[in-house]
């Protein structure tokens, strides 16, 4: 019994998976278009689009990336706007709550609100073209969407706006944490040892009251390799300090920095 129904399962993973996979030949009729739009696929599966209008191009734009990545998509929303939990438990309820405090829902609705005519027109045709993907698609949906047995919502261009930010957020958001860490080992195990755990003479680190001209192109080189080598090595230990588990000692006999050859 068990067998038949690891059987089924597998079976049933198989299909599911593939059902979900974009379709890359032949021909697709597509409600929404006003003239015909091709798409091609090079040999890593990047598509390029060929349309006849603004309009089509972006429609056929959010239909190929519903094709590709409606999961991701679908996932970025509900991070940026904190609504996480509702698809994946109750353990991304705190996730959501700093996302909702952040408020980047409202952001995007603000923007989208003071964006021109015609870039809410190029919003609104992506989003439509997601959305003839989602309803042409609605027993072929991302594998992780079965299993969960959700069904994502329509796709709007404040959604579009949304994710953009989100994106943002996560390409500047954060670094705020690596210094508050810095500051905690600094005042346990004092400058010199915290020198050790974040070396700093790399070509890109400059100190305050200097310029890049005042450093010897020679010298840069040799010590970002030897700071690439700590930075690995001093990844636990930059945690460990952080959190009190992190000993003089320690900084002392392995994580000393290696002076230049």
């Amino acid at each position: 019994m068990l067998l038949l129904v690891g059987m089924f399962f597998v079976l049933w993973f198989r299909s599911a998976a593939r059902s979900a996979m974009p379709q890359l030949d032949g021909t697709e009729q597509v409600g929404g278009l006003r003239s015909p739009v091709t798409v091609v696929r090079d040999g890593h599966g990047v598509p390029s689009i060929a349309a006849q209008s603004l309009d089509d191009l972006f429609f056929a734009q959010g239909y190929v990336t519903a094709q590709d990545r409606l999961w991701q998509m679908d996932m970025m929303r509900r991070h940026a706007a904190g609504e996480l939990a509702a698809a994946l438990g109750a353990r991304y309820v705190e996730v959501d709550r700093q996302q909702r405090v952040l408020g980047l829902r409202e952001v995007a609705r603000r923007s989208l609100a003071a964006a021109s005519p015609e870039v809410r027109t190029q919003l609104e045709a992506y989003a439509r073209g997601v959305n003839a993907y989602i309803a042409g698609h609605r027993f072929g949906l991302p594998l992780e969407m079965r299993v969960l047995r959700y069904f994502p919502r329509a796709w709007t261009a404040e959604d579009s706006v949304l994710v953009g930010a989100g994106m943002a957020e996560m390409l500047t958001h954060g670094f705020y944490q690596d210094e508050l860490n810095r500051e905690k080992i600094l005042e346990r195990l004092g400058p010199e040892l915290t020198a050790d755990l974040y070396p700093d003479h790399s070509q890109r680190d400059i100190a305050p009251g200097h310029d890049l001209d005042e450093i010897e192109p020679s010298t840069p080189l040799g010590v970002a390799k030897n700071a690439a080598k700590n930075a690995a090595k001093n990844k636990d230990a930059i945690a460990n300090a952080a959190t009190g588990d992190y000993t003089k000692r320690d900084a002392v006999t392995k994580n000393r920095a290696k002076p230049l050859q």
